[in-house]
């Protein structure tokens, strides 16, 4: 609503003009991330992902988000690079973005100092790709 006032769209030019970019910015203000007063020693993480979105390309997209206790402390959505055969490929590649993010986080959090209580968790909605998780772990497992 706030780009209405404006007589262009900004196109990612440097701005000679300072008051242009406060009025861009000014509309933001107070839409970042809120943390919660709460535990902050648990990671989970819902991961989702929409099969073939794009008609013309047949991409799909991969979404995730993560919270530590109940603060949302990341989130992504962005059309895979790669085109998936099915609805459980693409959930899959979705959750391996996802849980490769959960990894990077968790590393943060040592680094920082937090140690984590318990297993970091991750959420799936989709049957197929659980049972494919659940089998490749248990392959996993007998090789070590």
């Amino acid at each position: 609503m706030w780009m209405q006032d404006q007589d262009y769209l900004y196109n990612g030019d440097l701005l000679d003009d300072a008051s242009f970019y406060k009025s861009l910015v000014g509309g933001s203000i107070g839409s970042g991330i809120t943390l919660s007063v709460g535990n902050y020693q648990t990671l989970a993480a819902y991961s989702d992902s929409e099969w073939a979105g794009f008609p013309d390309t047949r991409k799909s997209t991969s979404g995730y988000c993560i919270f530590s206790g109940k603060s949302l402390i990341s989130w992504s959505s962005k059309k895979q690079p790669t085109i998936s055969r099915s609805s459980t490929e693409a959930k899959y590649k979705s959750l391996a973005i996802t849980s490769a993010k959960l990894l990077w986080i968790s590393y943060l959090l040592k680094e920082l100092g937090v140690v984590l209580s318990g297993h970091v968790i991750l959420y799936c909605n989709n049957i197929s790709v659980n049972s494919l998780a659940i089998t490749l772990f248990s392959m996993i497992e007998k090789r070590t």
